[in-house]
């Protein structure tokens, strides 16, 4: 059965075991599982807690939520150990996310913490506007990283910041040579967002700066790197999803979100459902991936989503990045690809091969055609029809001596 790496890791400070760690997954409906390396102590700790009971076949602790809600369950357990919570683990409520999101301490130094979360409304808010799960919660780590910098503890706090000092924040930040650009403009949207759609309050934001970002050209597999890379997938399923990453051009959570009737086989289709800016696409669906696919659905069965992990939930995206790697490896691919290069490559080869950039356009979800027009600049085949004008020079000649005069 595959594993799955958990997707949200607590840093810990001041926790009783602190060098052990609690796994929480989801089981079944209203239930969850806690499993960790054996301890006597964390055992012992664990088995005082009512709203816990030992299962000696699924070895890990059964915790019943309609008999104790989850954030009141991850609270207890932060007090006893570092939480790790499995990226299939559905947190529906703002509370949840609140207690999930807090650092792992226990009980003593949880009260002492100056700054344990952001405001609740701006969660809301972000919540309400339909925001990704993934850019909330960067959203709340950057604005929590703020406030905890420049000591603000409370809304009031954070009403009187100026803009002036939001820059001189972010420029201390840039100039300690530890974050790149792209984390500092998305601390500016994390900001911004809540001092205007959140507090409503009249800050200066267009004085607030943003750092200039380097225009980075996509990294794009060979044509021959992305046969040895599925070739070398540890089975079918790993075949498939990286198969189908590729042919259709599909982002990471694109694919992870597949369910059966997204997959039309017969019209070799693809409809992704919610993409990046919530909205909707149909893609391609290649010949050899619906090969792949019926080779892994004859060995596998889902029953929900088309790539599902160890509880029938979607696959995690740890687990899906372990796979790459490990096909990296067998593969003996140096290069530092991610699984994003895969789309980055199905542009890049469509293009070379003389596809319309509208299309291509199209097929990756893309708004402005100026998104698309950045895989011109890494396509071999356009490269290689420009002649340089060094090439149109005439070497011919012989070459002329100067005669100094006397």
């Amino acid at each position: 059965m595959q594993k799955s790496l958990p997707a949200v890791i607590f840093q810990t400070e001041t926790v009783i075991n602190k060098h052990l760690r609690l796994n929480v997954y989801p089981l079944g409906k209203e239930q969850v599982l806690v499993r960790h390396p054996y301890c006597r102590n964390l055992f012992s700790q664990l088995r005082c807690l009512p709203s816990l009971h030992y299962d000696n076949k699924l070895k890990g602790w059964i915790a019943h939520l309609d008999e104790l809600k989850l954030d009141e369950l991850i609270l207890q357990l932060k007090k006893i150990a570092p939480v790790y919570l499995d990226a299939r683990l559905k947190l529906d409520n703002i509370e949840e996310l609140v207690a999930a999101w807090q650092p792992n301490r226990n009980g003593s130094a949880l009260q002492k913490l100056e700054v344990s979360t952001v405001p609740k409304a701006y969660l809301e808010v972000l919540f309400a506007r339909n925001y990704s799960r993934n850019t909330i919660k960067t959203y709340q780590s950057l604005l929590l990283r703020f406030m905890r910098t420049l000591h603000l503890k409370d809304t009031d706090a954070l009403s009187k910041v100026t803009a002036e000092e939001v820059n001189r924040y972010h420029a201390q930040w840039i100039a300690s040579g530890k974050v790149a650009s792209g984390t500092v403009n998305q601390s500016v949207n994390a900001i911004r967002f809540y001092y205007k759609q959140v507090a409503k309050i009249s800050m200066a934001i267009e004085d607030v700066h943003r750092p200039q970002k380097p225009r980075q050209l996509p990294k794009v597999m060979g044509r021959q790197e992305v046969v040895d890379l599925i070739r070398a997938a540890g089975n079918v399923k790993h075949r498939a999803m990286l198969g189908l990453i590729y042919s259709a051009g599909l982002r990471c959570g694109e694919l992870l979100k597949l369910r059966l009737e997204d997959v039309q086989l017969e019209r070799r289709q693809l409809i992704i459902r919610s993409g990046k800016g919530a909205k909707d696409r149909i893609t391609m669906l290649s010949q050899r991936a619906i090969l792949l696919l019926h080779a892994y659905l004859e060995q596998y069965s889902p029953k929900k989503y088309l790539f599902e992990g160890q509880w029938g939930e979607a696959y995690s995206s740890s687990s899906l990045r372990k796979v790459l790697r490990v096909a990296m490896s067998r593969a003996n691919i140096q290069k530092p690809y991610t699984l994003h290069c895969l789309r980055h490559s199905f542009a890049t080869h469509l293009l070379e091969d003389g596809t319309d950039l509208r299309y291509i356009q199209s097929l990756l979800g893309h708004n402005s055609s100026k998104t698309t027009e950045i895989y011109t600049h890494v396509s071999q085949t356009a490269i290689n029809n420009i002649q340089s004008p060094l090439d149109r020079l005439d070497f011919s000649q012989p070459m002329r001596r100067l005669e100094l005069k006397p």
